[in-house]
């Protein structure tokens, strides 16, 4: 089972991971991000966790949420 320190660099790998696509035209305002299943897969969290960082995202503007969507970059 994973430490809390673990789950922590997990999460903050998942958000810094966004963030250096966005910065690196790997992702441009508008495109739409993997879904949670995937994201979740890739950095070994739940959904739940990646929904949980990908709304502090939309709340920071650097993502939006598209009902019936997914999460889209924002426009910076």
């Amino acid at each position: 089972m994973a430490t809390r320190r673990a789950f922590a660099e997990r999460r903050q790998a998942l958000v810094e991971s966004i963030r250096q696509a966005i910065r690196s035209g790997e992702l441009q305002p508008g495109d739409l991000l993997p879904s949670l299943r995937a994201l979740g897969s890739q950095h070994q969290l739940s959904h739940t966790t990646v929904a949980h960082e990908l709304r502090r995202l939309t709340h920071e503007g650097v993502l939006r949420s598209v009902p019936s969507v997914g999460f889209v970059v924002g426009h910076a």
